[in-house]
């Protein structure tokens, strides 16, 4: 059955575009002597909501929090939420899903397997197709790793962004960046703050990705890629590739490049 809330105080909506989980929040007020209440707001269902502005479908998720309180003055109840594959972040790989190695599979089919006892699917941007498809040698997940924390390791080996998309299904894809900036911001704009935030002691000048080789064989790999925002100053970084072979190791280093990147944030 469906029921339909659109009288609601406080809603925010954060999406983030590289995370299987974006967050939602409302306050509502509960009223006890509705059964379409108590069953809609009962701890512990996680009923799925969709999102949903202007007749445009913009997350479906589960509804993971609820909180009440009683007192002589009546008070709302907030509600808070993320998108389906959110559970991904929550939830290490079930025993019945086991070995935890996988040898000869590619990410798609790794992560189908992973995912099989969730209510979504994977869905593969065509740009990444022939990177999602690649298979690896070897890789192992550990017992209490998440799966999310899993995969994602997978897919940044591969540069690939974990995402979902509004119908709530997990998304693998890439960055959609031109030359050209998006966005111009100049004087006398409709907004009452800006602010940009640079954090220097996280960004480093040099980024090396070193890759031993496999016991079956396999070459060694060694990628360094300059960060173009610390050019003066020397600021070196050294990570080990954990998965893929070495033709993948510059793609792991242009991930621990955009990592960094991404930390430089405009609001």
């Amino acid at each position: 059955s469906h029921f339909k809330i659109d009288r609601t105080n406080g809603f925010s909506l954060k999406m983030k575009y590289d995370s299987v989980a974006s967050g939602f929040g409302f306050s509502y007020y509960f009223d006890p002597s509705n059964e379409k209440h108590k069953e809609l707001f009962k701890p512990g269902h996680y009923h799925q909501a969709q999102i949903i502005h202007n007749d445009e479908l913009l997350m479906t998720g589960f509804m993971v929090g609820q909180s009440f309180s009683d007192q002589p003055v009546k008070e709302l109840s907030p509600v808070s939420g993320y998108s389906l594959p959110g559970v991904l972040q929550d939830s290490q790989i079930p025993t019945d899903l086991y070995p935890l190695q996988s040898d000869g599979l590619s990410l798609k089919e790794i992560t189908n397997h992973l995912i099989k006892k969730f209510p979504f699917k994977l869905e593969v941007d065509p740009d990444v197709s022939s990177l999602v498809n690649t298979v690896y040698e070897k890789t192992t997940a550990s017992p209490t790793q998440t799966i999310m924390a899993y995969l994602s390791g997978l897919a940044s080996q591969r540069n690939v962004i974990m995402s979902h998309t509004a119908e709530g299904n997990l998304l693998y894809t890439k960055a959609k960046t031109k030359k050209e900036p998006l966005f111009h911001f100049v004087k006398g704009q409709p907004n009452t703050k800006m602010a940009l935030k640079f954090p220097g002691q996280n960004m480093h000048s040099h980024i090396t990705v070193v890759k031993q080789a496999g016991a079956k064989g396999g070459n060694a790999g060694e990628f360094t890629i300059k960060n173009p925002f610390v050019p003066f100053v020397k600021r070196y970084k050294v990570i080990t590739q954990s998965s893929g072979d070495d033709n993948n190791t510059e793609q792991a280093a242009r991930n621990a490049l955009s990592s960094e990147l991404k930390g430089i944030i405009l609001t």
